[in-house]
């Protein structure tokens, strides 16, 4: 009896083993990536790691470096680690693309929706697989707020999650950050490909007239558009890592991150984080 508790015991150190060295671990949890990382070194907040197929050593990307990852499959591990007092859920973007190869990448490109479930929702959110739409109208339904053909589909795609203080919101809610100071900066407008939206908030339909170059100009130079919207829930005890995989292939290709309750101070102000980008391989 006691060869065979023994023998039991053996066998879940195995596998304990194995699940911390081959990522087998639940998609939020960091032990895998921490386990990797040379002695006396973590995992930080907001923090991009990754390693290439075949490897199991992690390594940080540095925020607003340019790699050369061209023609490999690459795992990431972006980081949650709020340290504060009280306990953060909400909603990462993970907004992927790069430069078009062919003029027939440019004649109709579209964006890619995906939502993985799980986290801590505030409502039941409806499965959903995911569906390309055009670039035109996913640049003009979160930069312009216009109606577009493919507007249920958007509508389905968004959900309420539970944000920063326990309260409900949704993912396309247009609510302007500040009014007091001006910041006209939201939920809906992070999710543009278009940095100067993401940074600055969204266009007004007036203005829009009189700009020879619409919000889908942003869009029209990108190829493999892809936004992968992930759940998370954290707390000043453990990180949370958001997993995710990675063909890179042709040139000018990146990942860029927005986290809906990510904040930033701002002196004796509290504001939205800015959007991280990563480029994953050079422009030519």
């Amino acid at each position: 009896m006691k060869a065979r508790k023994s023998s039991t015991a053996c066998v879940l150190k195995v596998l304990a083993v194995l699940i911390s060295s081959t990522g087998m671990a639940r998609a939020d949890d960091c032990r895998a990536v921490r386990a990797a990382l040379e002695p006396g070194r973590d995992v930080g907040d907001r923090e991009l790691f990754y390693r290439t197929s075949g490897t199991a050593a992690w390594t940080s990307l540095e925020e607003g470096s340019v790699s050369d990852l061209r023609g490999k499959a690459v795992d990431f591990a972006y980081v949650i680690w709020d340290r504060s007092a009280v306990p953060r859920s909400g909603v990462v973007l993970i907004k992927t693309a790069r430069l078009p190869a062919t003029r027939a990448e440019m004649a109709s490109p579209t964006v890619s929706l995906a939502r993985t479930p799980g986290g801590d929702s505030c409502a039941p959110a409806q499965a959903f697989k995911e569906t390309p739409i055009s670039a035109r109208s996913y640049d003009d339904y979160h930069e312009l707020g216009l109606r577009v053909p493919e507007k249920q589909t958007l509508q389905s795609y968004h959900v309420t999650y539970r944000a920063r203080g326990s309260h409900c919101r949704r993912t396309n809610d247009d609510a302007f950050d500040s009014i007091v100071p001006w910041d006209k900066r939201s939920n809906v407008s992070q999710f543009s490909f278009d940095p100067d939206v993401v940074a600055n908030g969204t266009r007004s339909q007036f203005a829009q007239w009189f700009m020879p170059t619409a919000a889908y100009a942003q869009t029209r130079g990108l190829a493999s558009q892809r936004v992968d919207m992930r759940h998370y829930k954290s707390d000043d005890d453990q990180p949370v890592c958001i997993r995710f995989t990675l063909s890179v292939t042709g040139p000018g290709s990146f990942v860029r991150v927005n986290d809906l309750e990510a904040g930033s101070s701002q002196g004796l102000r509290f504001s939205r984080a800015g959007e991280q980008v990563w480029q994953l391989s050079p422009d030519r």
